[in-house]
């Protein structure tokens, strides 16, 4: 892989660690990095899209078995 993957990959972590960090740690105050709340939709999509995706392969592969099949 391209080295400038790796490079925006460390960059990226580096801003989440930096931005989750305090801002002044003399005060002795505890800042916590609150993450948003996901919605459940989310997590169910993509075995939705997967399921779809298989029952759609094997469809076209019974209906074609001599050809490829190629989908993306």
């Amino acid at each position: 892989m391209s080295v400038f993957f790796y490079l925006f990959v460390l960059v990226f972590g580096l801003q989440a660690t930096i931005h989750c960090a305090p801002h002044n740690s003399s005060e002795g105050k505890v800042t916590t990095c609150h993450l948003p709340q996901q919605n459940a939709t989310l997590y169910k999509m993509p075995s939705i899209n997967a399921d779809f995706a298989f029952s759609l392969y094997r469809r076209l592969s019974v209906e074609n078995p001599d050809l490829n099949i190629f989908f993306s």
